[in-house]
């Protein structure tokens, strides 16, 4: 048993100053494990397959990022490939420089800890805590707190997703220790982590490796590998290629989403004019610039980044007072940094032209 241990990825974290620290795992490939307090979850639907689904997530993850070097990750739901789950976080410091021949994984804290089936739990994480939600092994509703949560704060957030606010759910608001997975496999499938991990020179000093270990009798499986690596290189190649339009591609949707804001300032629905005013009322701006607006599907959306701490219980309640909005609920991003405002909204008809 004790050999398996080196089959096993050995878990490293990494601090706001670079410096690396062993956390746990086995003793094989080390696996960069980025802390929660870190990472922004967002629960996601894909429409189409392969990877043009996966860049289109991703381009609207780094719509709503405030990184630069912006990482991602993106796990799909077993029982339903088009639903899942991305996470997000900034990049800088585990960004490969160009003469690192490896470079380790990383991975959200949530993904290296065991998973559960279903239920309602709050998560000892590195740095703070963090409340999850799962329904048939997937996870449903995620949010981090520098600390447990307040009995209100957990309401918030069963309320946030969907969840009954049962004397069962309502225990549930104290902290676990949840452990590591045990015999995680440092290889990675996802494709991010991949083209990042292994350089050129990398390549080539793995292919001497193998070329020098091989006999002169084995010349037929250096052929093979030789092809093997000539395809991975020019895989790796490829999604260089196809990584480079991305920044142009933002620019073109940021600009058509701008368009589009223009376009609902100029006509907008009667009902979502009322809604809008009703929501800028309470939320001046010397408390936050608000930075988005969205009502589709009878929801409400809203994306701030506050100026000073806000009573997020008083600001509830404030806007709960007006029909045009229900079940508002608020969720911090990134470290305090962003504020996102979701409510349920009556039914929006245009007034007749």
């Amino acid at each position: 048993m004790s050999f398996l241990k080196y089959f096993s990825a050995r878990f490293l974290t990494q601090g706001k100053n670079g410096d690396l620290r062993r956390i746990g795992g086995g003793a094989g490939i080390p696996v960069v494990i980025i802390p929660r307090s870190r990472v922004s979850f967002d629960r996601i639907k894909l429409t189409g397959s392969g990877s043009k689904a996966r860049r289109a997530a991703k381009l609207h993850a780094s719509q709503k990022s405030p990184y630069e070097n912006l990482r991602t990750r993106i796990v799909l739901d077993k029982s339903d490939p088009n639903k899942g789950v991305i996470w997000s976080w900034d990049g800088t410091l585990s960004k490969r420089s160009d003469d690192a021949l490896f470079q380790p994984n990383s991975i959200p804290e949530t993904l290296a800890r065991m998973p559960m089936k279903d239920g309602v739990r709050l998560v000892k994480c590195l740095d703070g805590v963090e409340a999850q939600i799962w329904n048939d092994s997937a996870l449903q509703a995620s949010r981090w707190w520098p600390e447990e949560p307040s009995e209100q704060d957990w309401v918030f957030f069963l309320r946030s997703a969907r969840q009954s606010t049962t004397p069962e759910t309502l225990r549930c608001r104290h902290a676990v220790l949840v452990p590591w997975r045990q015999n995680m496999s440092p290889l990675d499938k996802d494709p991010e982590n991949l083209y990042r991990s292994f350089s050129p020179a990398t390549l080539a000093i793995l292919m001497s490796i193998a070329f020098l270990s091989i006999s002169s009798f084995q010349a037929t499986r250096i052929i093979v590998n030789t092809v093997q690596t000539a395809n991975i290189e020019a895989a790796y190649h490829e999604n260089l290629q196809s990584n480079r339009p991305a920044l142009t591609e933002r620019r073109k949707a940021v600009a058509a989403l701008a368009e589009i804001v223009k376009i609902a300032d100029a006509e907008p629905p009667a009902n979502a004019a009322a809604i809008i005013e009703a929501f800028l009322q309470e939320l001046s701006t010397s408390d936050a610039t608000v930075k988005r607006i969205a009502i589709f599907n009878d929801e409400f959306e809203a994306l701030a980044t506050p100026k000073q701490e806000i009573d997020q219980t008083d600001l509830v309640q404030r806007l709960e007072k007006y029909d045009l909005l229900n079940d508002v609920y608020l969720e911090v991003q990134g470290n305090g940094r962003g504020l996102v405002i979701r409510a349920n909204t009556p039914a929006l008809q245009r007034e007749p032209s």
